[in-house]
């Protein structure tokens, strides 16, 4: 089957959005067909459900997987971006260049921000992130009058501890106003079975995707290819969804940077556990009519420590914003004084020429880069301006130790380009 990188990347390269004028390199999603968002409602086609949210992918991603799919396999692993996979096919005989040679290949866009809370919510719901809200890994949430960590769901003061939003009426299973996969799946007589590590399998961002699919908590990647295997094993009447999410390709390259030796290790062992213990051990019966998909939430770019990119350091710029910057470090969103935007604005772009976009929230807006449908939260939670790092840049405004040397949120190819594989299991590979 085919391998359309070189088609369909001079393409996303080439896309741009009405009204926003960006620096050279940067690429903008396109819901239209090519993004992560449209991964949702291809699988919902897959499956026979119909389209969720917004249009499935484009034609030629999806076409060689053929219309009798009843199964399909979906590994996400978090910030394994495009640039990444394409090193890992240059080693022979990988399990990842065996998947890519028997399947599709092709890169894919994320959404915009390119970070997780806003991709895996798109990949739950179909739709782009303005209009499901979750805009990033911090948010100011008006009617809570906080600013959240949208994974922990507790004010960013207290993100050590899980979930404190409840107390305040905030239900995870309740807060997105579309509908997500499992329940469109289930509406349609088709299942979802999510496989999660164990300490994400009960959180307030798995309820919030995953209502609906039966969970399965796994331990390392001994346990969670038997526990896939023995589900393929076992697969009733009705059409299947495997959610598999794998989280340490993302830890590790926030820990000691994407190129690192352990990010590295941590690839090549997860494509030795998905060959030994899951590619090669499946029955016949297992493989009929079950397509597996790779795709990743978002990539990430090496940030080492900058002392000037710590906003403790501008005590000026902090007096020109109503609370401190949220979003992420990569794309922050300013809530701006009044009559202070043009000075934030003209602080970021004198203070550190050329290595931030500075973007108003209309042109945001009105652009669809957060898509063309926007929630009546998304306004309040984008704030007057978005700052949009390039290079190895970023903004750090919290009060803890800054150890982060990975990063993503912006609209760098390294960020916002994820691998895209899906082949028939049931076919020769």
């Amino acid at each position: 089957m085919p391998d359309i990188s070189e088609t369909l990347l001079p393409r996303l390269r080439a896309r741009t959005l009405p009204g926003l004028a960006l620096p050279p390199g940067m690429i903008v999603p396109d819901y239209g067909g090519g993004t992560v968002a449209n991964l949702a409602s291809q699988i919902a086609v897959w499956l026979g459900a119909g389209p969720l949210g917004g249009p499935p992918l484009y034609p030629e991603l999806s076409a060689p997987l053929g219309d009798d799919v009843r199964r399909v396999v979906l590994l996400v692993v978090d910030a394994m971006g495009y640039p990444i996979f394409r090193h890992l096919l240059q080693e022979p005989g990988s399990v990842w260049q065996r998947l890519a040679g028997a399947g599709v290949l092709s890169p894919l866009v994320t959404v915009f921000p390119a970070t997780t809370t806003a991709a895996l919510t798109s990949l739950a719901t179909g739709v782009p992130p303005g209009a499901h809200g979750m805009l990033g890994y911090e948010i100011w949430l008006r009617e809570y009058g906080v600013t959240a960590n949208m994974i922990a769901f507790s004010p960013m003061a207290l993100d050590a501890e899980p979930g404190l939003l409840a107390q305040a009426g905030f239900d995870p299973g309740d807060t997105l106003n579309v509908p997500i996969l499992p329940r469109h799946l289930e509406d349609h007589g088709a299942e979802a079975h999510a496989f999660l590590p164990s300490h994400l399998a009960r959180s307030g961002l798995s309820r919030m995707h995953l209502s609906g699919a039966f969970v399965h908590a796994f331990h390392s990647a001994s346990d969670l290819w038997p526990l896939v295997r023995d589900t393929l094993a076992h697969p009733g009447e009705r059409r299947q969804l495997l959610w598999v999410y794998w989280p340490m390709v993302d830890t590790l390259s926030h820990a000691y940077g994407p190129a690192s030796e352990p990010v590295e290790l941590e690839v090549r062992a997860l494509g030795r556990a998905l060959e030994e213990t899951f590619l090669d051990r499946l029955e016949p019966e297992m493989r009929a009519g079950t397509a597996f998909v790779l795709i990743a939430d978002h990539g990430q770019v090496p940030t080492p420590p900058v002392p000037d990119f710590d906003l403790r350091r501008h005590p000026g710029f902090l007096d020109l914003l109503h609370i401190a910057p949220t979003g992420e470090n990569r794309a922050a969103y300013l809530h701006c004084r009044p009559g202070k935007v043009d000075s934030a604005r003209k602080y970021i772009e004198e203070r550190w020429p050329g290595q931030f976009h500075v973007v108003s929230q209309e042109s945001v807006l009105s652009s669809g880069l957060l898509g063309t449908t926007i929630d009546a939260r998304t306004p309040s939670r984008l704030g007057d301006l978005l700052v949009l790092a390039r290079g190895q840049a970023y903004l750090w405004w919290s009060p803890k130790d800054n150890r982060l040397l990975g990063r993503h949120g912006s609209l760098t190819p390294e960020e916002i380009l994820v691998p895209f594989v899906a082949a028939r299991l049931d076919r020769p590979f």
